[in-house]
């Protein structure tokens, strides 16, 4: 009798535990097919909007910005547009969208016929989707140079570029730019600004009851002046009207790209007269480091230059600096084998560039002794070694745009003018030592 009600508890567990399994399965496949349901719908309904009309295409030729009706304040894009924007980069995706650009385009369809109402009301619409500038901050103005009589001279003001739009030229800058990441910045509202520096200290041993010699550095100064820099291009009225995206990536890539290797090339051979930067690598008395054999270079010169430069500036912001040709020089160094000596004895032959850092190239030699190589736009056959924190870029205000379509007028032209006011200096000559005049290698 006991076997037995064993037996049919058996029989009910394995009962329960089988329909508890089919009802699971129930579940699991009304969940599945739930949200297979959903899905297909959210896709219909994203096939159904982007069949809508493309409003970035309804503006008229007077800059009229009114949205198309029952647009809700939305940019509708086909599928071939959405497209463009999701092979953006990521960092670009979060303001480049079909909104913010089209809104871009108004303002700068606006801009050359003095639209003022198109233009806020783009810079209205800007800030309903988080784009929007502090309240009470002014436009930037460009207020030219000072002079005797009026103080302030050759001054234009000009209207503050919306900040998706300043965001795009100023990635595209910085990408294009290998100095400006890796410097010092500052900013100013001033028209100048006095940057305090000094040497490093030296520390000395007292004995008792004596007082240790005063070894601070001298206090000193440089004074940076920022002036103007100008991107200057034209674009066809056609180009403006019809192609709110285009404009926005033409805009940025000429002038950010533009303004970002300008920045390099002041940095590295400005004469140190205005409006050129105040101070650069090349115009700057740093000391030099003499070659084994003049003119010539070779292996031994690099370790000579290396500890030439003081021990605390071969930290954190040290890097190798040089043109091209001399990159050359470098990728060409072998030893009595015919093998790179910069490429280590486990590698075969690589240029010696930064490339890596710029263009994801991994085939590079991208570090000479662990410090990295930059190429600069240096003059021919000088390299430096130094430490950029010790070397000072300031920016006054924000990008700013001025547009007419009265100079090309005849051919339908509107031409762009993007400035923005900058000066750098090496603020500490001690944190640099370089090596000039080689010609050819050893």
């Amino acid at each position: 009798m006991g076997d037995e009600n064993v037996i049919e508890q058996e029989v009910s567990n394995e009962e329960t535990e089988n329909r508890v399994i089919a009802e699971l399965r129930l579940a699991l496949e009304e969940s599945r097919q739930a949200t297979i349901d959903q899905a297909v719908s959210e896709f219909r309904g994203y096939l159904k909007e982007a069949a809508k009309p493309d409003r970035t295409q309804l503006a008229d030729v007077n800059g009229d910005t009114k949205p198309a009706a029952g647009s809700a304040g939305r940019v509708r894009t086909n599928p071939h547009t959405a497209l463009l924007y999701r092979s953006l980069p990521k960092d670009v995706q979060g303001w480049r969208t079909p909104d913010t650009d089209h809104w871009c385009a108004q303002w700068m369809r606006a801009l050359p016929r003095g639209n003022f109402a198109a233009m806020r009301q783009a810079h209205d619409e800007l800030a309903k989707l988080g784009f929007g500038y502090d309240a009470g901050e002014r436009a930037a103005l460009l207020e030219g140079s000072a002079d005797a009589t009026s103080g302030i001279g050759d001054g234009s003001a000009a209207p503050l570029i919306p900040l998706p739009l300043a965001n795009t030229i100023v990635l595209a800058r910085d990408k294009a730019s290998r100095f400006r990441s890796r410097v010092a910045q500052f900013t100013t509202d001033a028209q100048t600004l006095r940057v305090p520096t000094s040497g490093v200290a030296t520390v000395t041993m007292a004995a008792e009851q004596a007082g240790a010699t005063n070894t601070e550095p001298t206090p000193s100064s440089v004074l940076l002046s920022p002036n103007k820099m100008q991107a200057h291009f034209q674009i066809s009225q056609e180009t403006i009207d019809d192609s709110a995206f285009n404009i926005v990536g033409y805009l940025a890539e000429r002038a950010g790209s533009a303004m970002g290797a300008k920045e390099d090339q002041q940095i590295s051979t400005a004469t140190g007269t205005a409006p050129e930067f105040t101070g650069s690598l090349d115009s700057t008395t740093i000391t030099s480091v003499d070659e084994a054999t003049s003119t010539e270079l070779a292996y031994v010169d690099l370790p000579t230059l290396f500890f030439a430069l003081p021990s605390q500036y071969r930290g954190e912001g040290c890097y190798w600096m040089c043109n091209a040709a001399f990159l050359t020089f470098l990728s060409q160094l072998v030893d009595t084998a015919g093998r790179p000596i910069l490429a280590g004895t486990t590698q075969g032959a690589m240029p010696v560039t930064d490339d890596a850092t710029l263009h994801g190239n991994q085939g590079v030699i991208g570090t000479i002794f662990g410090r990295p190589v930059l190429e600069a736009q240096t003059d021919a056959g000088g390299i430096y070694i130094g430490n950029l924190n010790y070397y000072g870029l300031c920016t006054k205000g924000g990008l700013v745009v001025a547009a007419s379509e009265h100079i090309g007028f005849a051919t339908g032209e509107v031409h762009f003018r993007i400035t923005q006011r900058i000066d750098g200096a090496v603020l500490v000559a001690d944190a640099f030592r370089s090596m000039d005049g080689i010609t050819s290698l050893t």
